[in-house]
């Protein structure tokens, strides 16, 4: 398995297409307050966060037929197979997709990859918006989202998620989720930017964009125990 390394990931995107100018739509000064805030005081539940110019995420309690005109919404993508679809306006045509999957790592996202990113780019290509949502925004819709990113957006997977991660900070897509990424990428690249590592704290393979999180969980569970123990 050919993996890049960081310093290999600048020379890696010089050899993807330069990412196409977004079109300018119609009414786009209409801006949902979420997406104005500081990332910092976004409710992960509440906000719609923009990958892009013509995509959004968000998890299902931040959508409302309302709030979906109000963001210029022409299409949704439904990532969680729990729940009912998705309340769409009644006065606008909105496609909408439904992406049967749970959130387990053993679940078949892959197969879903190349179809929800196409239907993202034919709906940006028509002057459209997407939305795609999962139950909290963080695993499936993420995950969707960043199949988007690699496959269209030209951005390998290290730059995709730390993109989308800058955007939303609370997203963190399940260990066979970023596996079936890793492969995606592959397939379309023919390289990985993400390799999955072996970590004490987690008790198993994580993606190596994880291993940050699990550094500071174990120094705060360590820290913590031992101010604990003197008391």
């Amino acid at each position: 398995m050919k993996v890049l390394h960081e310093e290999d990931v600048s020379k890696f995107e010089e050899e993807r297409i330069i990412p196409k100018e977004k079109p300018i739509l119609a009414g786009e000064n209409i801006r949902d307050v979420s997406l104005e805030r500081p990332v910092s005081e976004q409710s992960p539940l509440t906000s719609i966060c923009e990958v892009t110019e013509s995509l959004l995420l968000s998890a299902a309690p931040a959508v409302n037929p309302q709030r979906l005109l109000d963001l210029g919404v022409t299409c949704v993508v439904n990532a969680a197979s729990e729940l009912p679809d998705t309340p769409l306006p009644h006065d606008r045509k909105v496609a909408y997709h439904k992406v049967g999957v749970e959130d387990k790592p053993a679940a078949d996202l892959l197969s879903h990859m190349d179809f929800v990113a196409d239907v993202i780019e034919e709906t940006r290509c028509a002057g459209g918006k997407t939305l795609v949502h999962c139950v909290a925004g963080v695993s499936r819709s993420a995950s969707l989202c960043l199949a988007y990113l690699i496959k269209h957006e030209k951005m390998p997977l290290r730059k995709a998620f730390l993109h989308l991660r800058s955007r939303r900070p609370s997203i963190k897509p399940n260990t066979g989720f970023f596996s079936q990424l890793i492969e995606f990428e592959r397939r379309l690249f023919g390289a990985a930017t993400i390799s999955m590592v072996h970590n004490p704290a987690a008790g198993g393979l994580i993606p190596d964009v994880y291993e940050a999180d699990y550094q500071n969980m174990l120094w705060y569970q360590q820290h913590y125990s031992r101010n604990f123990g003197r008391h």
